[in-house]
């Protein structure tokens, strides 16, 4: 999986749903986050390929609101946890 503002998943199928400002700034070490919370979908679901669909656009949704809220990078890092139980 190769993530970005275009997501590539395994056998070369590509979504966009919403860019995340987590993924702009290398700092936020977010893709060491999304691999979690991959295998977080991974492990309730059946379908792999689906579960990290699901897992990523999930992942995006909060970058979405905490980058919306965040008033620097310190505060997007709180706000994208918090974004989870939203």
């Amino acid at each position: 999986m190769a993530s970005g503002k275009k997501d590539l998943l395994p056998m070369g199928i590509g979504f966009s749903p919403g860019r995340s400002a987590s993924f702009d700034d290398p700092g936020h070490r977010s893709r060491l986050l999304l691999s979690a919370v991959i295998a977080a979908f991974m492990a309730v679901g059946e379908d792999p390929l689906a579960a990290t669909a699901a897992g990523v656009t999930f992942f995006k949704l909060a970058g979405r609101l905490a980058g919306g809220r965040a008033d620097g990078p310190g505060t997007f890092k709180v706000l994208l946890l918090d974004s989870f139980t939203r």
